[in-house]
């Protein structure tokens, strides 16, 4: 890993943890998303993709998959997926986990290099608040380097990992008439709208 990025990823991760805690509030869930970012910019932060929506096994991993093809083409060196486990896992029609069914609850951050990943898992347990209105309750984060991922996920990685020239406009706009959503960073040197 890049220690020169580590900053920018505890922003990344932060500001996700964030978002699933108002979206949980409202009983949502955040979709998959990849953050890309490049050693190589003097603004490192290119920006995101957020997968479109799916039906479940097939289409949900096909889907996870393809949040590698723009970084892929934008040749990003580092990237950070986020998702919900269970959500996810469910998506996938994984089998459960725990006895009487059901995944545990987690925001999954996983911060990955050209070579290795870790991931950071932020457990949640819901509860009913004063107005009867989801409350998540965050568990102490942990750390695992390596660790086991989704196929789906790391094959994401892997079409990431395989760097193809391509023009980021023309991947852009292929991803978001299939409904992912890209948003680029207001300074990035690779957005081609400016």
């Amino acid at each position: 890993m890049d220690p020169a990025l580590d900053e920018l990823v505890d922003a990344v991760e932060s500001g996700s943890v964030e978002l699933a805690d108002t979206m949980l509030r409202d009983g949502a869930v955040c979709p998959p998303t990849v953050h890309l970012l490049s050693k190589h910019l003097v603004q490192p932060y290119l920006g995101s993709v957020a997968t479109r929506p799916f039906r479940r096994r097939a289409d949900a991993a096909a889907a996870i998959a393809g949040l590698g093809q723009l970084p892929a083409v934008a040749t990003a060196t580092r990237l950070v997926v986020v998702w919900e486990y269970g959500d996810l896992c469910t998506a996938l029609d994984l089998p459960d986990e725990r006895e009487g069914g059901g995944f545990p609850r987690g925001l999954v951050v996983l911060d990955a290099d050209l070579s290795e990943h870790v991931v950071r898992w932020h457990p949640f347990a819901l509860h009913a608040d004063g107005s009867g209105r989801p409350k998540p309750r965050w568990g102490p984060v942990v750390r695992h380097p390596g660790v086991w991922l989704p196929e789906p996920v790391a094959e994401l990685l892997a079409v990431w990992r395989e760097l193809r020239r391509g023009d980021i406009a023309t991947a852009r706009a292929e991803l978001e008439a299939d409904g992912f959503v890209v948003t680029w960073a207001a300074a990035s040197v690779v957005n081609p709208r400016g």
